[in-house]
Protein backbone atom coordinates (compact mmCIF):
# COMPACT_ATOMS: atom_id res chain seq x y z
CA UNK A 1 0.00 0.00 0.00
CA UNK A 2 1.38 3.40 -0.96
CA UNK A 3 1.70 6.30 1.46
CA UNK A 4 -0.96 8.24 -0.46
CA UNK A 5 -3.47 5.40 -0.21
CA UNK A 6 -2.72 4.99 3.48
CA UNK A 7 -3.19 8.73 4.03
CA UNK A 8 -6.50 8.74 2.15
CA UNK A 9 -7.63 5.69 4.13
CA UNK A 10 -6.72 7.51 7.36
CA UNK A 11 -8.48 10.68 6.23
CA UNK A 12 -11.73 8.94 5.26
CA UNK A 13 -11.80 6.53 8.20
CA UNK A 14 -10.86 8.95 10.99
CA UNK A 15 -11.04 12.66 10.16
CA UNK A 16 -14.18 12.76 8.02
CA UNK A 17 -16.26 10.45 10.26
CA UNK A 18 -15.14 12.24 13.45
CA UNK A 19 -16.22 15.61 12.10
CA UNK A 20 -19.45 14.38 10.48
CA UNK A 21 -20.58 12.26 13.44
CA UNK A 22 -19.97 14.96 16.03
CA UNK A 23 -21.66 17.65 13.97
CA UNK A 24 -24.68 15.38 13.64
CA UNK A 25 -24.82 13.71 17.07
CA UNK A 26 -23.70 16.60 19.29
CA UNK A 27 -24.24 19.65 17.10
CA UNK A 28 -27.68 18.69 15.79
CA UNK A 29 -29.21 15.73 17.64
CA UNK A 30 -28.23 16.73 21.19
CA UNK A 31 -29.22 20.34 20.63
CA UNK A 32 -32.64 19.16 19.50
CA UNK A 33 -32.93 16.86 22.52
CA UNK A 34 -31.98 19.64 24.98
CA UNK A 35 -35.59 20.82 25.00
CA UNK A 36 -36.16 17.80 27.23
CA UNK A 37 -33.47 17.21 29.85
CA UNK A 38 -29.71 17.35 29.40
CA UNK A 39 -29.32 13.86 30.83
CA UNK A 40 -31.95 12.49 28.43
CA UNK A 41 -30.24 14.23 25.51
CA UNK A 42 -26.93 12.57 26.41
CA UNK A 43 -28.55 9.12 26.88
CA UNK A 44 -30.48 9.26 23.60
CA UNK A 45 -27.53 10.53 21.57
CA UNK A 46 -25.40 7.71 23.02
CA UNK A 47 -28.11 5.16 22.20
CA UNK A 48 -28.50 6.32 18.61
CA UNK A 49 -24.70 6.57 18.23
CA UNK A 50 -24.34 2.96 19.43
CA UNK A 51 -27.18 1.82 17.16
CA UNK A 52 -25.40 3.39 14.19
CA UNK A 53 -22.44 1.06 14.83
CA UNK A 54 -24.68 -1.76 15.94
CA UNK A 55 -23.09 -5.08 16.61
CA UNK A 56 -23.71 -7.32 19.58
CA UNK A 57 -20.05 -7.17 20.61
CA UNK A 58 -19.57 -3.46 19.99
CA UNK A 59 -22.82 -2.00 21.33
CA UNK A 60 -21.66 -1.56 24.97
CA UNK A 61 -18.38 0.06 23.91
CA UNK A 62 -20.06 2.47 21.49
CA UNK A 63 -22.80 3.28 24.01
CA UNK A 64 -20.27 4.16 26.73
CA UNK A 65 -18.21 6.12 24.21
CA UNK A 66 -21.35 8.03 23.19
CA UNK A 67 -22.13 8.76 26.85
CA UNK A 68 -18.63 10.07 27.55
CA UNK A 69 -18.48 12.21 24.43
CA UNK A 70 -22.01 13.50 25.11
CA UNK A 71 -21.07 14.47 28.66
CA UNK A 72 -17.92 16.16 27.36
CA UNK A 73 -20.08 18.17 24.96
CA UNK A 74 -22.52 19.15 27.71
CA UNK A 75 -19.64 20.17 29.97
CA UNK A 76 -17.76 22.22 27.36
CA UNK A 77 -20.49 23.11 24.83
CA UNK A 78 -17.70 22.85 22.26
CA UNK A 79 -17.92 20.83 19.06
CA UNK A 80 -14.18 21.25 18.63
CA UNK A 81 -13.53 19.40 21.89
CA UNK A 82 -15.75 16.44 21.05
CA UNK A 83 -14.46 16.28 17.47
CA UNK A 84 -10.96 16.08 18.95
CA UNK A 85 -11.98 13.28 21.35
CA UNK A 86 -13.70 11.38 18.55
CA UNK A 87 -10.71 11.88 16.26
CA UNK A 88 -8.32 10.50 18.90
CA UNK A 89 -10.51 7.42 19.44
CA UNK A 90 -10.82 6.78 15.71
CA UNK A 91 -7.09 7.37 15.20
CA UNK A 92 -6.19 4.79 17.84
CA UNK A 93 -8.60 2.32 16.23
CA UNK A 94 -7.02 3.03 12.82
CA UNK A 95 -3.54 2.49 14.27
CA UNK A 96 -4.70 -0.73 15.92
CA UNK A 97 -6.17 -2.07 12.67
CA UNK A 98 -3.15 -0.99 10.60
CA UNK A 99 -0.69 -2.61 12.99
CA UNK A 100 -2.88 -5.74 13.04
CA UNK A 101 -2.63 -6.00 9.25
CA UNK A 102 0.95 -4.92 8.59
CA UNK A 103 2.69 -5.94 11.83
CA UNK A 104 0.71 -8.74 13.48
CA UNK A 105 3.39 -9.27 16.14
CA UNK A 106 2.94 -5.69 17.35
CA UNK A 107 -0.84 -5.91 17.68
CA UNK A 108 -1.04 -7.44 21.17
CA UNK A 109 1.50 -5.03 22.77
CA UNK A 110 -0.27 -2.06 21.15
CA UNK A 111 -3.68 -3.10 22.49
CA UNK A 112 -2.22 -3.82 25.93
CA UNK A 113 -0.48 -0.43 25.93
CA UNK A 114 -3.68 1.32 24.87
CA UNK A 115 -5.64 -0.45 27.58
CA UNK A 116 -3.00 0.50 30.15
CA UNK A 117 -3.18 4.16 29.14
CA UNK A 118 -7.00 4.07 29.38
CA UNK A 119 -6.87 2.52 32.85
CA UNK A 120 -4.30 5.08 34.04
CA UNK A 121 -6.30 8.00 32.63
CA UNK A 122 -9.48 6.61 34.22
CA UNK A 123 -7.75 6.21 37.59
CA UNK A 124 -6.42 9.76 37.37
CA UNK A 125 -9.91 11.04 36.59
CA UNK A 126 -11.79 9.16 39.35
CA UNK A 127 -11.43 11.93 41.96
CA UNK A 128 -13.11 14.35 39.56
CA UNK A 129 -15.86 11.97 38.44
CA UNK A 130 -18.20 12.60 41.38
CA UNK A 131 -17.87 16.37 41.05
CA UNK A 132 -18.39 16.31 37.29
CA UNK A 133 -21.41 14.00 37.48
CA UNK A 134 -23.02 16.15 40.18
CA UNK A 135 -22.46 19.29 38.10
CA UNK A 136 -23.86 17.53 35.05
CA UNK A 137 -27.08 16.35 36.72
CA UNK A 138 -27.57 19.40 38.97
CA UNK A 139 -27.57 21.61 35.90
CA UNK A 140 -30.33 19.54 34.32
CA UNK A 141 -32.95 22.18 33.58
CA UNK A 142 -36.07 21.79 35.67
CA UNK A 143 -37.97 24.04 33.25
CA UNK A 144 -37.39 21.63 30.37
CA UNK A 145 -40.23 19.87 28.61
CA UNK A 146 -41.21 16.75 30.59
CA UNK A 147 -39.42 13.59 29.50
CA UNK A 148 -42.77 11.92 28.78
CA UNK A 149 -43.11 14.13 25.70
CA UNK A 150 -39.83 12.77 24.36
CA UNK A 151 -41.31 9.54 23.02
CA UNK A 152 -43.02 11.14 20.06
CA UNK A 153 -43.41 9.69 16.59
CA UNK A 154 -40.28 11.43 15.15
CA UNK A 155 -38.07 10.13 17.95
CA UNK A 156 -39.36 6.58 17.62
CA UNK A 157 -38.99 6.72 13.82
CA UNK A 158 -35.41 7.95 14.17
CA UNK A 159 -34.44 5.05 16.45
CA UNK A 160 -36.24 2.53 14.19
CA UNK A 161 -34.46 4.00 11.15
CA UNK A 162 -31.05 3.68 12.87
CA UNK A 163 -31.74 -0.01 13.60
CA UNK A 164 -33.14 -0.66 10.10
CA UNK A 165 -30.06 0.81 8.44
CA UNK A 166 -27.88 -1.56 10.43
CA UNK A 167 -30.01 -4.56 9.58
CA UNK A 168 -30.39 -3.76 5.88
CA UNK A 169 -26.90 -2.52 5.08
CA UNK A 170 -24.44 -5.26 5.97
CA UNK A 171 -20.82 -5.05 4.86
CA UNK A 172 -19.81 -7.96 2.67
Amino acid sequence: MTATKLFLLFLFSTVVPAVAEEIFFRGFFMRCMRVFRASLAVLMSALVYALMYFSVEGFPLYFVTGLLIGMAYMATNSLTTVIGISFLCKSFHFLEETVGVFMPDGYAPLVQGGLTVCVLLSAAGLPYLKENMRAFFDNDDEQAIPSAYFWTVPTILFVVLAVAIQLLIRPS
